[in-house]
């Protein structure tokens, strides 16, 4: 019997089957799961570039205000962290969130921070090429605990951040 070599998706399930993690398999190339840490709630999306032989791994925070997430869904929106003039942010803490995140991905050895410049959407994204030998469920493990810990970490420093320009602003329109 020959040994039949798994999609990448196939081997993202199996890890997530072996966490016990609940997942849904959109299509061939993409499953959705999630993860709640310490420090927040995370949509993961795994998809699978077959033309380039590539295994992307994208995490984005979830809304924890019920109000607001229910908010962002009526608007026909996802609802993830976003930081933009359109959620409520000033330019300065829009450009303060970004020159922060660039100082972090210079520090991270893998994966990079991303923001969507459309609506301002914060995720952590890595990619997984496996040209030369299939995705093993030990690398989706690693990925998921990297980029959660990762999370982990630079969220709490980007929040106080908007606090305080939020509240420099305040202080500065009150004078």
């Amino acid at each position: 019997m020959f040994w039949q070599r798994q999609k990448p998706i196939q081997v993202v399930e199996r890890a997530l089957q072996t966490r016990r993690w609940k997942f849904h398999r959109l299509n061939d190339h993409m499953v959705l799961t999630g993860v709640r840490t310490s420090q927040g709630l995370y949509l993961i999306s795994f998809l699978h570039h077959e033309d380039k032989r590539t295994l992307s791994v994208l995490m984005s925070v979830l809304l924890s205000n019920l109000e607001e997430a229910l908010d962002h869904l009526h608007r026909g929106k996802l609802p993830v962290f976003c930081i933009h003039r359109d959620a409520g942010h000033s330019s300065d803490q829009v450009a303060v969130a970004c020159e922060r995140l660039m100082a972090k991905n210079y520090e991270v050895v893998l994966g990079r921070f991303e923001r969507d410049p459309r609506d301002g959407e914060i995720r952590f994204g890595m990619a997984l090429p496996y040209r030369d030998s299939p995705v093993t469920v030990d690398q989706i493990n690693w990925a998921i605990d990297i980029g959660t810990s990762t999370l982990d970490i630079v969220l709490p420093e980007i929040y106080r951040l908007l606090r305080e320009r939020s509240t420099e602003f305040e202080c500065d329109s009150d004078r």
